[in-house]
């Protein structure tokens, strides 16, 4: 500033300058300017690439700027109402809507309330609800935004206030995206103004041409310096728009996916915390009566942000598939597929159109592993690789997220999973687990797999993950080869965790086993004996002769041992340590 200020007229102030590191990123659609506080060091070396700097003059060699009515008719001249393009764009967007009952029921309280509060000129932000749906990537956040029209006009039918329900049928509707064609770029359009980040993509809805976003963004910023263009002023623009003479008469909903996609750091100077708060303080004194929806992946930013405020939150939570309603499996196996995906949408959007790939002849006959990699593999390139992240990098944290989705253990949404220091909500920001509402994780059994094979393994034991969760629990087995991977799976879900008997083997016939718990002191192997062994409780130093892993020290409660040939069907045994009041007795099970 120092060094271009004798070169420039005497009325411009360096709020009003914007840098670009070169001739390319000034062309570039983009614009993507220097940060105010950022170094230039490393640019404007030489004159090829020079440094532009664009100056924004507050009037033009004694031109005075327009007027703010002549700007608001210009700016008239190039909108038009028109209804919002869906935010889910996916091969799902026309499937049946799945769980409107459910969200529902959640609505119905808060928006009666919202709109009395609204109809009394009350401005308590206990009184209006934001609504904030929230889930991973693929999870229908999107989809549910899409529905909410339809949802709240639901609710306001449950109501019996038919004003009310006139209105959410008569409603605007407002689609607000950070991604896709209206990205952000890491900053607010406006620094000092975070309500722009929102009513400019407003706008956007309503341009009769739909030039490239950041081209529109910087029209509006440079040629309508007099209009204040808020969230509210958005919806004056509309009413003239469509010539309402009062604004009060309007209904608008407001819906804002991807607010995880601003930059966050946890402090109020952040983009997420101003654009939020921008979006609350429209809720709670919009002349109009508005119904704001937001979407994130994550709760814990949003609980944060409004940690010191009374803003009345309603969390809307998009409910699991019901894959065989939308899918119809022609074959055994294409059902078997569909409940694979766990209800998740991305999957099974993407395993629909895998299965287009195959006749159902062809399916009769194809490895079923063979589409479960193809699956997988599609949902990398869409969704990310899950298992490129630091966390799931390393394999005992993918044994902790398997522990505590097979353990049914409860768990409230800011817990941590096991010994890691990952949250049940970061968790759920994957997109591919689920918090119940009685506290269980859930995930696909794709990703289940998916979590198994990174466990360490050693090379050709029976239960070798990869053949059980690909061929194995998809076609027949031997059957003691399913029991002892179950078995297994249970050592691996309660290591080093002292739970009921009744717990660990729940559904078992037992007779008394109360006050009794069993301890898995690390996850077992299976090893299959050569001849049939005894199964009877024996001493601490027997063995067992294996066929693949020579003699096996039973006591060292680390193996489940198959029986021999001769043995009956389903037949096998370990060592366990169980605690029997105060008492601990070592046995075989």
């Amino acid at each position: 500033w120092d060094q271009v200020k004798p070169i420039l007229p005497s009325n411009v102030i360096a709020a009003n300058l914007r840098v670009y590191a070169n001739r390319a990123v000034y062309n570039d659609e983009n614009d993507q300017s220097l940060e105010e506080d950022g170094s230039i060091r490393a640019h404007g070396g030489s004159k090829k690439d020079a440094l532009i700097v664009e100056v924004q003059l507050p009037q033009r060699s004694g031109v005075a700027i327009e007027s703010e009515a002549v700007q608001l008719e210009k700016l008239l001249d190039t909108l038009e109402w028109k209804e919002p393009k869906r935010l889910c764009a996916n091969s799902g967007q026309d499937w049946p809507y799945q769980g409107a009952p459910e969200l529902v029921d959640l609505l119905v309280k808060p928006l009666i309330k919202h709109y009395n509060a609204w109809h009394r000129y009350n401005e308590d932000k206990q009184n209006h609800a934001i609504n904030l749906v929230l889930g991973g990537p693929g999870t229908g956040k999107s989809r549910t935004l899409d529905e909410m029209k339809g949802l709240l006009s639901a609710a306001a039918a449950r109501s019996k206030n038919q004003a009310l329900l006139d209105r959410m049928n008569s409603a605007y509707v407002f689609h607000v995206t950070f991604g896709n064609g209206t990205s952000t770029t890491g900053s607010l359009l406006d620094r000092d103004n975070p309500d722009y980040d929102v009513s400019y993509r407003m706008l956007y809805q309503l341009a009769k041409d739909r030039r490239n976003w950041k081209k529109f963004a910087k029209t509006l910023k440079t040629s309508y310096q007099s209009l204040a263009l808020t969230i509210e002023a958005s919806i004056d623009v509309l009413a003239k728009l469509e010539e309402i003479d009062s604004v009060r008469d309007m209904t608008v909903i407001l819906c804002v996916d991807g607010l995880q996609k601003l930059v966050n750091n946890g402090t109020r100077e952040c983009d997420f915390y101003r654009v939020l708060s921008s979006i609350c303080r429209f809720l709670n004194s919009s002349t109009a009566f508005a119904v704001c929806v937001c979407s994130a992946t994550v709760q814990s930013p949003v609980d944060l942000a409004l940690s010191d405020s009374p803003q009345k939150r309603v969390f809307l939570v998009p409910r699991a598939l019901r894959g065989d309603e939308v899918l119809k499996p022609r074959t055994r196996l294409e059902k078997q597929l569909v409940d694979d995906m766990g209800g998740h949408g991305r999957a099974l959007e993407t395993l629909q159109e895998t299965l287009s790939e195959y006749t159902k002849e062809q399916l009769e006959e194809i490895d079923p592993a063979c589409v479960v990699d193809q699956v997988w593999d599609a949902l990398r390139l869409q969704c990310g690789d899950i298992f490129a992240s630091a966390f799931f990098q390393v394999p005992c944290n993918c044994r902790e997220v398997l522990a505590a989705v097979l353990s049914r253990r409860r768990y409230g949404l800011f817990d941590r999973i096991g010994r890691t220091d990952l949250t049940v909500d970061s968790l759920r920001s994957f997109g591919w687990f689920r918090w119940g509402e009685e506290g269980h994780l859930e995930c696909a059994f794709i990703l289940l797999m998916m979590l198994m094979r990174k466990l360490p393994k050693k090379l050709g034991e029976v239960d070798n993950f990869d053949e059980h969760l690909t061929r194995s629990v998809l076609v027949w087995q031997l059957f003691e080869q399913f029991v002892a991977f179950y078995r297994r799976v249970k050592s691996i879900a309660y290591s080093e965790t002292p739970v009921p008997l009744s717990t660990f083997h729940a559904g078992a016939r037992f007779g008394a086993i109360h006050n009794i718990l069993i301890t898995e002191p690390s996850s077992r192997t299976v090893v299959e004996a050569i001849h049939q062994q005894d199964t009877k409780s024996g001493p601490d130093n027997s063995t067992c002769f294996t066929n693949r892993d020579g003699g096996v020290k039973v006591s060292a409660m680390n193996t489940i041992v198959i029986n021999g040939a001769s043995a009956s069907a389903g037949d096998l045994y370990m060592r366990v340590q169980l605690t029997v009041g105060d008492q601990q007795v070592k046995c075989n099970e």
